[in-house]
């Protein structure tokens, strides 16, 4: 069992506070980057090779965004490691 799975159980039994709030933003967290990761892997391939004004949007705005999404993963790390869950 991971660590999300984990989470998701201590959030389900309603463990609140602090800790039920880091046990959500972490389930959240591992949720949002799956999806980014799916959406990722369709979108890339979709991209590859066009060089219209319109796809070129496209891929700075995801860009932009994928930077951001990682910038999330890496502070809710450093979050988990302040409670010292793994």
């Amino acid at each position: 069992m991971g660590w999300d799975q984990i989470a998701a159980f201590l959030v389900a039994l309603g463990v609140g506070g602090a800790v039920g709030a880091l046990l959500a933003a972490s389930i959240a967290g591992a949720r949002l980057a799956a999806a980014f990761r799916d959406f990722a892997s369709l979108l890339r391939p979709y991209l590859q090779g066009r060089t219209d004004a319109q796809s070129l949007e496209v891929r700075d705005a995801f860009e932009a965004f994928e930077v951001q999404v990682e910038a999330f993963e890496s502070s809710l790390a450093r979050l988990r490691r302040a409670f010292k869950l793994k």
